[in-house]
């Protein structure tokens, strides 16, 4: 429900989905209370070592990386994980517009909040990626709506890449705007 293409494709064909979508989108802890997750002495949820290993080796290190390619305005890049190689991944602003808010949400926390994160993303191996420096701003989405987008129709061209590259090809915000 977060990346463009499928979001559009979701709400023209799949709306009660994409309603879910949305209610995952916005549950929070906040809203559940303290005692809703059973949690270790970090208040990391139990049982979610595998989901937090996967995302600290996999798509921490990702996010990196695109964002790296991207300030360098490659349109692709090559990325190895887990054995395999995708020699030709499409850099895009989007994903560098996701590491950007996730280091923002990170920058919000207090500093107790902070040590906390760093500690669980260091145990796993995620901190290096998610806290380097790159000198790339996404612009994606400066008026604060994703992940929600207006429904339109998706033009055919993005339509056949997508289909056949399983990329959105996309290199604006005007990908989830009835303009597109």
């Amino acid at each position: 429900g977060n990346d463009p293409t499928p979001n559009r494709i979701m709400q023209e064909r799949a709306p009660a989905v994409y309603e879910w979508v949305g209610r995952m989108w916005n549950a929070k802890a906040s809203k559940v209370g303290e005692n809703a997750l059973n949690v270790d002495e970090k208040g990391v949820p139990l049982n979610w070592e595998s989901l937090l290993s996967d995302l600290c080796q996999n798509y921490l290190p990702y996010l990196e990386l695109n964002a790296q390619q991207y300030s360098k305005q490659k349109g692709t890049f090559r990325w190895d994980v887990e054995g395999y190689c995708y020699p030709r991944i499409h850099t895009s602003p989007y994903r560098v517009w996701c590491r950007e808010r996730l280091q923002q949400h990170f920058s919000n926390l207090n500093e107790t909040e902070q040590e906390t994160v760093r500690g669980v993303l260091e145990s796993f191996g995620g901190w290096e990626s998610f806290s380097s420096k790159v000198a790339s701003r996404s612009e994606w989405d400066p008026q604060g709506i994703a992940p929600l987008c207006m429904p339109g129709k998706i033009p055919l061209k993005h339509k056949l890449l997508a289909r056949f590259t399983g990329t959105n090809h996309v290199t604006s915000r005007r990908a989830w705007t009835k303009e597109a």
